[in-house]
């Protein structure tokens, strides 16, 4: 799909009683012209490639400046008015690549200055508390398996998960078209309101892997939050590991996805529904590559760049944005094997995510994680999975909710992470050690 790119050209005046002017480039034809004066900063985006000079003048032949994403065939120039030459300064972190004005001249009518387009402020984010505990919730899976939605979750399932194992919290994941089937919705619709109906909350998880258009998925969520309108326990996970099969903006442009999720948040804001947001990021969300802590000078290759370096970060007017990372404990954190292996310390782990979201004042659902089965623990997940309940513990001020995978009873019994017993024992047998692990108990 072809979206719209987006850079920044930003003067700054050079006397302290200047106010900063900005401006905003859109679409494949921008307007191309921008009156600068002496003592002006330019920030793109973007640097300027081979149109710079070393003398900080343009190639002949080019007679306005483009940056490397953009061609002066595409119409995508832009003119600084009053100098004809600038001077590379410095990457500034949440700005961009900042040039000098070499020859501008002083401007004598601050009307000649084009007025500042108005550009998103950064949100406070609520501060994280530890006023209360980690919520252990888990993932009921079934509705995903068949497309008629016939092996989704029951009430009676629902039932085993909180009063017998102690779970607090749910997370059902669901296919977007099974959305148009109405038993299907009705079957989400039924487990979710049993769900509130305890003071138990649940977390709606689009389960797809894909990155619709912000249009596409706000039209998707508004008549689902209309069916269960409880902002205060109903919980919606925009889209399950989004990958962008179709889309490579969004795994070349990280601050692509912060501009489509400000999209979406601002489509189902206005409205009117107010429940919490969970956000996923590329990269099958994995808590140890949300940060890769970034130089100044490289490009954006995580969430947190992203969110950093785009003007007002991840923006919601009620504040009620949450992160939802995954973390398994196999080989490269895939989920495809029972076999913990200690990934190295660069990768990262969960207090280090915890971390890096307490630093922007955010709170997280852990969407996924397992280190056993209803059978049991495997040897060399023993210790890890110990750490990752005790992390989830102590930074309790950032996880609101940490969500099991392996629940429901269409798992196979020999599947790696079943949650639960045989649905033939479940009822009879002791609540295995590993459940009550998860649960928090």
């Amino acid at each position: 799909m072809i979206r719209a790119l987006i850079f920044s050209v930003i003067a700054l005046l050079g006397t302290p009683a200047a106010a900063q002017t900005e401006h905003v480039v859109t679409g494949a034809s921008p307007p191309t012209r921008y009156a600068v004066c002496a003592g002006d900063r330019l920030i793109l985006k973007t640097a300027i490639g081979r149109e710079l000079l070393s003398d900080g003048s343009r190639l002949k032949g080019f007679d306005v400046w483009v940056d490397r994403s953009r061609s002066k065939a595409a119409g995508n120039g832009f003119e600084t008015v009053g100098a004809t030459r600038l001077w590379f300064v410095e990457n500034v972190q949440g700005k961009g690549w900042v040039y000098a004005l070499i020859d501008a001249k002083p401007c004598v009518d601050a009307q000649v200055r084009p007025q500042p387009q108005p550009q998103p402020q950064p949100q406070p984010q609520p501060q994280p508390t530890k006023q209360s505990p980690t919520r252990f919730g888990v993932n009921l899976e079934g509705c995903t398996f068949v497309d008629n939605g016939a092996l989704c979750p029951t009430v009676e399932d629902l039932a085993w998960y909180i009063d017998k194992a102690g779970f607090q919290s749910i997370r059902l994941p669901f296919n977007g078209f099974q959305a148009k089937n109405p038993v299907v919705m009705q079957r989400i619709v039924d487990l979710t309101n049993a769900a509130t109906s305890r003071g138990v909350p649940i977390v709606l998880d689009r389960h797809d892997y894909t990155w619709p258009a912000p249009a596409e998925q706000v039209a998707f969520w508004l008549p689902i939050l209309r069916r269960v309108n409880n902002p205060e326990l109903v919980m919606v996970d925009l889209m399950n590991e989004p990958r962008g099969f179709d889309d490579p903006v969004l795994t070349n442009d990280w601050m692509q996805w912060v501009r489509d999720t400000n999209q979406i948040v601002a489509g189902i804001r206005k409205a009117g529904f107010q429940h919490r947001i969970l956000i996923e990021w590329p990269q099958w969300s994995a808590s140890f590559r949300f940060d890769k802590r970034e130089g100044p000078k490289n490009t954006c290759g995580s969430a947190a760049c992203a969110i950093d370096r785009t003007p007002g970060g991840l923006v919601d007017p009620l504040n009620r944005i949450i992160l939802s990372p995954h973390r398994y404990l196999d080989k490269g954190g895939s989920g495809q094997s029972g076999t913990c292996t200690d990934i190295p310390a660069q990768a990262g782990n969960l207090r280090e995510f915890a971390a890096s979201a307490r630093k922007r004042g955010y709170r997280a659902v852990l969407g996924e994680y397992a280190f056993g089965s209803y059978r049991g623990i495997p040897a060399s997940c023993a210790v890890l999975g110990a750490n990752v309940i005790a992390a989830l513990k102590t930074d309790s001020d950032v996880w609101l909710d940490a969500m099991a995978w392996g629940g429901g009873r269409a798992w196979k019994d020999d599947y790696t992470f079943k949650v639960e017993p045989p649905k033939s024992t479940r009822n009879s047998v002791p609540v295995p050690n590993y459940v009550k692990m998860i649960a928090g108990r």
